[in-house]
Parts: structure tokens; C-alpha cells; sequence
């Protein structure tokens, strides 16, 4: 019984190792599906989800509906869309970084900057801003993301010293294959990020 205990364990810790940075970025994502956040400024109140904010489809206050745009939603959204899908985008094609080639660091970081940004920018808001569960949620699994690959880098290079082992400078066709998918992918992030904010503006406005 012992030993098929400690098998089981040999065969999670890899499994975490791999699809750990994977599976951390899929709950982020997940989690703008809850509420993000609360204002409230001249009588009026807003309620929203991650993706009402990154969409920019936040509901206006009752009796202020003919007026979305110039009203506390509009604002909200001027303020904060696009760093809200900045960091889902980022988390998603993170997502599938780390479960293609075992990476999703950089996504990660950028995911992290992104929702840092929106903090801020709540910060420095005049309105009466409460950050709900739904941020809190992504905020803490995407840094629980960063620190699980930036560990991983780190493990693999105390392995290498200790074993005496130097990697060598590969050479440019190396160093493109190796880092060419990674580039595609967050070029491929940020048009997605340019098209859907655009088309997200003209579709409220």
C-alpha cells in the first residue's frame, strides 16, 4: 500500500511540473467569469464580471440606461476594458504556451502586468471602487503561475551546475526554432488584444 502511495506521488509531481503554469492561467481565465468588481460615483451603482469589464459590456445603473456611454459604465470601461482583456487574453494564450511547448511564463508575467494595471488604474479612480472575488481569484493564480515557472527555470539551472553541464550558444536557426513559436504567439496575443478591443469599442459605441 506504501508503495503504491509513493508511486502515485512520483507520477503527480511531474504531472504539476508540466501542466501546473497550464492549469493555474485556465482557473485566471475561469475566474473572469465571476464578479470583478463594484463603483459607485453620483448616485449611481455598477456591477460587473471579468468578461462584462474585458468585453466592454458593462450594465449601466438602473435609470440611467439611455445614457450608457456617458455614464458611470462608459467610464468604468474607459477606464478599465482593456487592461481587464489584456490580462485574459495574455492567461489564455498562456494556457496554451504551457500545455503546447512547456512554457507560459511570459504570458504569465504579461497577464500579471495587465491585472496590476487594472488595480492602479481602480486606485487612482475619483469613484468608490471594491474589488470582488473574481479578480482576487485571477490575481492570485496567475502569480501562483509566475512563481511555479520561475522555480522551474531556476530548478533546471542549479541541476545543470551541479552537474557540471554547460549549455551551449545555439546557433541562429537554433535559437529562432526555439524562440520563434513563443514570438508568434505573442504577436498573435496582441492582434487578438488590438481586433477585440477595436471591435468591442464599435460594437457599444
Amino acid at each position: 500500500m506504501t508503495t503504491i502511495t509513493h508511486q502515485g506521488d512520483d507520477q503527480i509531481v511531474p504531472f504539476v511540473r508540466r501542466h501546473g503554469v497550464a492549469m493555474l492561467l485556465a482557473a485566471a481565465a475561469l475566474a473572469f467569469l465571476l464578479p470583478f468588481g463594484t463603483v459607485s460615483c453620483d448616485n449611481q451603482t455598477v456591477r460587473f464580471t471579468g468578461t462584462e469589464l474585458a468585453s466592454r459590456n458593462v450594465q449601466p445603473a438602473p435609470g440611467h440606461e439611455h445614457d450608457r456611454r456617458e455614464g458611470l459604465a462608459g467610464d468604468v470601461e474607459t477606464d478599465g476594458s482593456t487592461y481587464a482583456l489584456m490580462a485574459l487574453v495574455f492567461a489564455a494564450f498562456g494556457v496554451g504556451s504551457a500545455t503546447w511547448r512547456a512554457r507560459g511564463g511570459g504570458f504569465a508575467l504579461a497577464a500579471l502586468g495587465s491585472l496590476l494595471f487594472l488595480l492602479v488604474s481602480a486606485g487612482l479612480s475619483m469613484s468608490d471602487v471594491s474589488i470582488e472575488i473574481g479578480y482576487w481569484l485571477a490575481l492570485a493564480t496567475v502569480i501562483a503561475a509566475v512563481v511555479i515557472r520561475t522555480r522551474a527555470r531556476r530548478r533546471i539551472g542549479k541541476e545543470r551546475r551541479r552537474l557540471g553541464v554547460d549549455a551551449p550558444r545555439p546557433g541562429r536557426r537554433a535559437w529562432l526554432r526555439l524562440h520563434a513559436p513563443s514570438w508568434a504567439l505573442g504577436i498573435g496575443a496582441v492582434v487578438v488584444i488590438m481586433s477585440l478591443d477595436a471591435l468591442f469599442q464599435s460594437g457599444g459605441s
